[in-house]
C-alpha cells in the first residue's frame, strides 16, 4: 500500500483577504463620492489616499500572507518596485502642457 506524503503538498493560496481588502477599498471610494460633502479636489486627495492604503495593504498581503512560493513573492516586489520607474523613465525629456500634449523640442532659450 502506497501512503502520500500530505507534508510536501503545499497549501492554497489565500484569496480571501484580497478580496476583503478590495471590497472595503470599493466601499471607502464609494462613501467619498457620494456621502461626503466636500470640494471634489478633497474627494480627489482622498480617493489618492485610499488607493495607496489599498497597494499597500495588497503588497503586505502578497509578501506575508498569501502563501504564494517565495521567488513569485519577490518578482511581484521586485515589479512594484522597479516598474514605476522604468514607466516613468519612457517619458525622460519630455515636457507637458497643461492639457498634457507635448510641446515641440526647442534648443532653449537664448539660441537661434
Amino acid at each position: 500500500m502506497i501512503e502520500s506524503d500530505n507534508s510536501t503538498r503545499r497549501r492554497p493560496v489565500r484569496w480571501w483577504p484580497l478580496w476583503v481588502i478590495g471590497i472595503l477599498a470599493v466601499v471607502a471610494l464609494v462613501f467619498v463620492w457620494e456621502f461626503r460633502d466636500a470640494y471634489r479636489q478633497e474627494k480627489n486627495i482622498f480617493s489618492a489616499i485610499i488607493s495607496m492604503i489599498t497597494l499597500g495593504l495588497m503588497l503586505l498581503w502578497w509578501t506575508f500572507f498569501s502563501r504564494i512560493k517565495w521567488k513569485l513573492r519577490l518578482g511581484g516586489i521586485l515589479a512594484v518596485a522597479v516598474g514605476p520607474d522604468w514607466g516613468l523613465g519612457r517619458f525622460t525629456g519630455t515636457r507637458f502642457t497643461a492639457t498634457r500634449r507635448p510641446l515641440e523640442s526647442s534648443p532653449g532659450p537664448g539660441v537661434a
